[in-house]
């Protein structure tokens, strides 16, 4: 073998020697600044109290329970409740919330007198101690101005009376049509789109109508204003007068506090929300009158049915939306 056979073997085997070590390194360095994943933890959604002999009690206060609702965006306290924008995890078992908040005893200055019912930014810390237990630091005017504090998951029945109580609120607060207007001897127009009678009637018909019926729903439309009626008076064989409202969601929220049921049936002459007469004219034509900032301004008109061409295109033209 001559010497540059050996040489050239020398080199390859230094080569590969090297490589072998960047390889190494490369490996070792990557392990090393690979960052670890933050464990991701999630506070259970429900009551929280802070430890002690009244922490039953506590639990089972009408209000002011501590509450968490990661699922619906919020948290809540004694006459303070925050909508979370964000939630960041800090740490293994540890979490920020980014959040605006409303707190109705928020400190007022001359130069802020409403201060507790403007929106604050704040931020909560939370961290997990247990599984059932947490510490919370939150901020005030955006500042932390005190020490973390424990809460404690409240017991499993004051949970279950929990879920219980925001499922009946729910379904106090969806819109019901009232059971009068699905009574069969109730005389109603049949759902779909109106216009004027005249020589326009068809072109009125062929651009949505004038006034769209959905009484299967316990809605009507007039233009741009749509309502749910939340209550009928029959007034006659074939006439009734409705009382429609555009917020019916929050006329039942607000039944709830008052002890009344949105559904029941009222005197719409005598009612707050905009009324809508009805007084049938043939199968297929109503008279019509309503309301303008809950006054009637005019004597009203007849709609009727548009034909069934104009129906299926209307109806056509709902299901593309």
């Amino acid at each position: 073998m001559n010497c540059k056979q050996k040489d050239y073997r020398a080199v390859v085997r230094l080569t590969f020697a090297i490589s072998c070590l960047l390889g190494a390194a490369t490996s070792a360095f990557a392990q090393r600044s690979a960052t670890p994943a933050v464990e991701q933890w999630r506070p259970a959604d429900g009551y929280y109290e802070s430890p002690g002999k009244d922490f039953d009690s506590d639990c089972r206060k009408e209000y002011g329970v501590f509450t968490i609702e990661l699922a619906e965006k919020s948290v809540q306290g004694f006459e303070w409740s925050c909508e979370i924008n964000k939630i960041t995890d800090t740490a293994p078992g540890a979490i920020k919330l980014n959040m605006t908040c409303y707190d109705i005893n928020m400190p007022t200055s001359k130069r802020d007198p409403n201060a507790g019912e403007r929106p604050f930014k704040e931020i909560m810390l939370l961290e997990r101690l247990n599984e059932k237990s947490l510490t919370v630091r939150k901020t005030l005017n955006g500042k932390f101005k005190g020490p973390s504090w424990r809460a404690d998951y409240c017991p499993e029945d004051v949970q279950r009376a929990h879920i219980e109580e925001k499922k009946r609120v729910e379904e106090e607060a969806r819109y019901k049509v009232p059971e009068q207007l699905l009574n069969p001897k109730q005389w109603r127009p049949k759902d779909g789109i109106y216009a004027t009678p005249g020589a326009d009637f068809n072109d009125r018909c062929t651009k949505s109508g004038d006034v769209v019926v959905g009484l299967t729903d316990g809605a009507i439309s007039s233009g741009k204003a749509e309502c749910k009626v939340v209550g009928l008076m029959s007034t006659g064989q074939a006439s009734v007068s409705l009382t429609c409202s555009p917020e019916a969601g929050k006329q039942a929220s607000s039944s709830k506090k008052k002890g009344g049921d949105a559904n029941a049936s009222k005197d719409p002459e005598t009612s707050s929300a905009d009324i809508i007469r009805m007084r049938r004219i043939d199968d297929n034509t109503f008279h019509m009158q309503k309301t303008v900032d809950r006054k009637f301004k005019d004597d009203g008109g007849p709609v009727a049915y548009c034909p069934e061409e104009a129906q299926r295109a209307y109806a056509a033209s709902r299901v593309r939306k």
